[in-house]
């Protein structure tokens, strides 16, 4: 079996491994390895804020705006389309844009268009609610979990390089903090607060400054290729213990230090709904998110429902799961928002700082 973690980012350990010496995944999983070339990736979460069936198509023409606006030199090396509605149900499309090197992202953001659009008075005044969350990961900070090696999906796809065998830290219990370069010296344990650093006198347009070690979490399911029967046992066990976990954390998950989760649905460019769901949430730390994993109902219930069905089909599903994780130092993150309502993305964290443990 192959380690996780790329050869060039391994080193002697100061942190404990959780894998047990003589643990033998139940099923495989692989992860991406990432060139010695690398320092740092970049991901950005561009959404568009609605409230109605009105809004729709002023929604659709700004998604194409920023369609457009990754078409264009420097853009990414892949990006995604979903949809989402959130707590107060307004509703969201997100593009998800991922490029492999930051240098490159950093062009494409810094570029005057970019910065007059985002800067443009303009867009106080449209009803039309904005967000931009923004990740550069390095290559030790983020990993990847792959279902399977031939369906590569959001940075795998990008990365495009996919371990030769399957891995070992998978499938127990700390396994994702085991496959994190950082993890091998790192406590990750989490400093400080975000913070906003910029807010306009309305409140209308608000950056925020991520804190240390915040953790980024994307975690996806797609049954697209799944015959009728295990189709049915997806839609009618799993997928609704997945979507109350993840209402759960969307609605309940501050206070056990989720700062935000919205469960999306993916689309095509046409705007159609595909069979691919995923996760988006941010939290305090990854401390935060591994005491949810392994300690609360809702996420054992999935769990369970997901063994089910593996069960039944003797390990050999055809639902593709995958899933990103980024641990973020402060200045690998940064947030705004305009025009959004205040239970948007990292906004609500800024009126109540309070995480107890869980």
């Amino acid at each position: 079996m192959d380690s996780a973690i790329s050869p060039h980012l391994r080193c002697p350990r100061t942190q404990a491994i959780r894998m047990a010496p003589d643990h033998e995944p139940a099923f495989p999983g692989w992860s991406s390895v990432v060139s010695p070339a690398q320092e740092r990736v970049a991901i950005g979460y561009f959404g568009v804020q609605t409230k109605g069936p009105e809004a729709k198509a002023s929604a659709a023409a700004t998604l194409a705006a920023l369609r457009q606006m990754v078409s264009e030199a420097d853009g990414p090396d892949r990006y995604e389309l979903a949809r989402h509605t959130d707590a107060a149900g307004y509703d969201n499309l997100v593009l998800i844009a991922y490029w492999l090197d930051h240098r490159v992202f950093a062009r494409w953001d810094n570029h005057p268009d970019r910065v007059a659009w985002w800067n443009d008075l303009k867009r106080l005044d449209e009803g039309t609610g904005y967000f931009r969350e923004i990740f550069t990961p390095s290559t030790a900070g983020f990993e990847t979990l792959i279902g399977d090696p031939s369906r590569l999906v959001g940075l795998s796809a990008v990365i495009a390089a996919p371990t030769e065998q399957p891995i070992r830290e998978h499938a127990y219990w700390g396994s994702m903090r085991d496959r994190l370069g950082r993890a091998q010296t790192e406590a990750l344990e989490p400093v400080g607060l975000p913070e906003p650093t910029e807010t306009t006198k309305d409140s209308r347009r608000i950056r925020v400054k991520g804190s240390e070690n915040v953790t980024v979490i994307r975690s996806g399911q797609n049954w697209g290729m799944t015959q009728e029967a295990e189709r049915k046992l997806y839609l009618g066990n799993v997928e609704p213990a997945l979507r109350t976990a993840m209402m759960y954390l969307r609605d309940q998950g501050r206070p056990i230090g989720c700062y935000s989760n919205a469960y999306m649905l993916a689309q095509t460019e046409e705007g159609t709904d595909l069979p691919e769901t995923f996760g988006y949430g941010i939290w305090q730390s990854l401390e935060k998110l591994e005491a949810w994993s392994a300690g609360h109902a809702t996420h054992h219930a999935v769990i369970n429902a997901f063994m089910g069905l593996l069960g039944t089909f003797e390990n050999a599903s055809a639902v593709n799961l995958y899933h990103e994780v980024y641990v973020l130092k402060s200045d690998e993150q940064y947030y705004e928002y305009i025009n959004c309502h205040p239970g948007t993305g990292m906004l609500p964290t800024l009126a109540s700082q309070e995480t107890p443990a869980f």
